[in-house]
């Protein structure tokens, strides 16, 4: 037996296998697994492939579960796919109770078309279902998976040809899913599949519109801003320009001499103009707490004055800095200080400083 088995063995193990002995191959290569030690129930083999789906294909495949594992990637795909609606609808008690019913099933998933098998499960294939579910690649995706691509595509077969260029794998580049996943939540719409494709998976597009809607206040994304994406501007960049667009709280100050700063864009520009660090603190201009103001005073150098909302105090007068932060000329500081004191603004320190040599003192004066 052995001087027999061995050169059978050998011949199975050429790594140039003709297309057209496909067939031959597999009847020997059974053959020899009669007087092999091949177990038909490998839990290893299959919970590698079927994954959360293994309980559902051992209730439909029963002892012949190496079937599943042993099908062509494509069509086990096909498999995974009806497996996965049984059990998302909770039919694998009754076919695991109705020996009848699961015969019956198992010989339509041996003998039926891939269409036919979906058709008969779901109650239709849509349009590019099959081309996609069959490119998922080796393992079984998430049940949810299976189902969610169904119901979009059954909602929007125009969609088909779009998903699969954005998504488009093979058995050894197999599908993103991760992109499909995110087109799942967006609107059914062609740009939706692009901007799924821009961000790749749905955590980075959670993310993304988690402070998107914090900022602009609103949980979609406007038509613009998607598009501006969608055409190849970078995420970061689009929730900058939102995030430096949003414009300061009113100013304080209202004398033709002083400009004010009202938003982010126009700190950094004065911040580059100044070669200063005011580029950092957008924050605190948004919050309300700061406010800038270019102060151009005829025949002298142009500053920058900041003043500070010393709450609840009122505001005063935090800083006045040329270009290259130099200070003030002094007989332009007393000019500075008597125009924004006529406004109400202190330019004393600021109250927690005044206290402190007072609370140091436990309250002795």
């Amino acid at each position: 037996m052995r001087d027999a088995l061995y050169p059978r063995l050998a011949k199975l193990c050429q790594t140039d296998l003709p297309i057209n002995s496909v067939q031959d191959f597999k009847v020997e290569l059974f053959d020899v697994l009669k007087v092999c030690q091949v177990d038909p129930e490998n839990e290893y083999l299959l919970r590698s492939m079927a994954h959360c789906l293994m309980r559902a294909a051992q209730v439909v495949f029963g002892s012949a579960t190496l079937v599943l594992t042993l099908t062509e990637p494509r069509r086990r795909q096909v498999y995974f796919a009806v497996l996965a609606y049984l059990q998302k609808a909770n039919q694998l008690y009754e076919i695991a109770t109705n020996d009848v019913a699961r015969q019956a099933l198992l010989e339509r998933l041996l003998m039926q078309s891939n269409e036919d098998l979906i058709s008969g499960v779901y109650g239709s294939c849509p349009d590019g279902y099959l081309r996609l579910v069959t490119r998922i690649g080796e393992e079984a995706a998430d049940p949810d998976f299976y189902l969610g691509l169904f119901t979009l595509l059954s909602e929007a077969p125009s969609l088909s040809q779009h998903i699969f260029n954005a998504v488009e794998g093979d058995l050894r580049d197999p599908l993103h899913r991760e992109i499909v996943e995110l087109i799942f939540q967006l609107p059914r719409t062609k740009q939706s599949v692009r901007l799924a494709k821009c961000f790749g998976t749905s955590s980075r597009f959670d993310n993304f519109m988690q402070l998107y809607s914090t900022i602009t206040g609103n949980t979609i994304m406007s038509e613009e801003h998607s598009y501006r994406i969608c055409i190849g501007e970078s995420p970061a960049r689009v929730i900058n320009d939102v995030y430096l667009s949003i414009p300061f709280n009113d100013p304080v100050i209202n004398m033709p001499a002083f400009h004010y700063v009202s938003n982010g864009y126009e700190l950094l520009d004065v911040a580059q103009k100044f070669r200063n660090c005011l580029r950092d603190y957008v924050e605190q201009a948004l919050k309300g707490d700061h406010q800038y103001y270019v102060w151009n005073k005829p025949g002298a150098r142009e500053a920058i004055v900041s003043i500070v909302n010393d709450t609840p105090f009122g505001w005063r007068l935090s800083d006045a800095r040329l270009a290259d932060n130099k200070p003030v000329e002094y007989d332009h500081q007393a000019e500075l200080f008597a125009l924004v004191e006529k406004r109400g603004i202190r330019t004393t320190r600021s109250v927690r400083l005044m206290m402190r040599s007072y609370l140091d003192l436990g309250g002795d004066t």
